[in-house]
């Protein structure tokens, strides 16, 4: 064999290298030591002469060109399940574990993975509804095969495949005094009992921003850490609240307005995998299912 010839068992580290961020937990995912695991990347970057890992934080980092190649390897990998899958697990029940955050949980998921299960006749779901901040750790662990998150996340290992696109909405209780605007802008909300979502949401310090550069003070009476939340204190008529309309605003009952925010933030709802592995034919489904039972709407749109 050629000493430059392709090595799986190299492959195979990088990607759970990329998942899982340590050599102790890629071993433990290959069934193999962590010294097997380090020797696998250490040769795989002599024979490629690239870095494809840094130390950060106590994790290792991929690089971009570990990025590249572990996309790369996707259809080649992709391949291999797909004739694993047949010679081992025709017929078999297949689990698929997703996670979602609360409001895209109770508002929007529930219903169409029940559809999504008694549609795929062989398929079993675990659902987990936990914070949006733990998803991204959730997919780079292995835990979940699948998220569904209006989240941005940082770590190259997750992979984001954008679903839907929505822009800021001003949400108020029918006889607000601002129901006699079409669209609402930052200087109408001076004064204004304002309903926000807790300080460690990347959203909140958008819209603090946002009222800075307006020269707005707000006025904050509840901060909340769901949408949902949100919702019903705007519903009681506490105040008025600048939320994501998705998906929260399919589901709105008659007794809280809706209206535009200019300039506002723009969203983006996505499904999140692991970058390292291919998605497999269950997600595949899956995504194929949730975009086929989500019509557009008049404050979100598919992502093209």
């Amino acid at each position: 064999m050629r000493a430059n010839w392709h090595s799986l068992r190299e492959y195979e580290a990088l990607r759970a290298m990329v998942v899982t961020g340590t050599t102790t937990a890629a071993g433990r995912q290959l069934g193999i030591s962590q010294s097997a695991v380090s020797r696998a990347i250490a040769k795989l970057e002599a024979r490629l002469n690239r870095t494809l890992f840094i130390r950060e934080d106590g994790r290792m980092q991929p690089t971009a060109e570990a990025i590249t190649l572990n996309e790369t390897l996707n259809p080649i990998f992709d391949s291999l399940n797909q004739i694993h899958g047949t010679v081992q697990t025709s017929g078999k029940r297949r689990t698929l574990r997703i996670a979602s955050p609360p409001t895209i949980a109770h508002r929007f998921l529930q219903s169409r993975i029940g559809h999504f299960v008694n549609r795929s006749g062989n398929v079993s779901v675990d659902f987990e509804i936990c914070p949006a901040d733990t998803l991204e750790k959730g997919i780079l662990d292995r835990r979940f095969d699948i998220a569904v998150s209006d989240i941005a996340p940082r770590n190259p290992g997750v992979k984001v495949v954008p679903f839907r696109k929505s822009k800021m909405i001003c949400a108020m209780p029918l006889d607000h005094g601002l129901c006699s605007k079409k669209v609402v802008d930052p200087e109408h909300l001076e004064g204004q009992s304002l309903i926000t979502m807790t300080k460690r949401q990347a959203s909140r310090s958008n819209i603090n921003q946002m009222l800075i550069n307006a020269g707005v003070e707000a006025n904050i009476i509840i901060e909340t850490s769901t949408v949902v939340s949100a919702i019903e204190f705007v519903r009681f008529g506490l105040g008025i609240t600048l939320l994501n309309p998705f998906p929260v605003a399919l589901t709105l009952a008659n007794d809280v307005a809706i209206r535009a925010f200019e300039p506002g933030m723009e969203y983006r709802t996505s499904f999140l995998l692991p970058a390292a592995m291919p998605q497999s034919s269950t997600a595949r489904a899956f995504m194929r299912h949730i975009r086929a039972t989500t019509p557009d709407d008049a404050w979100s749109q598919a992502y093209r």
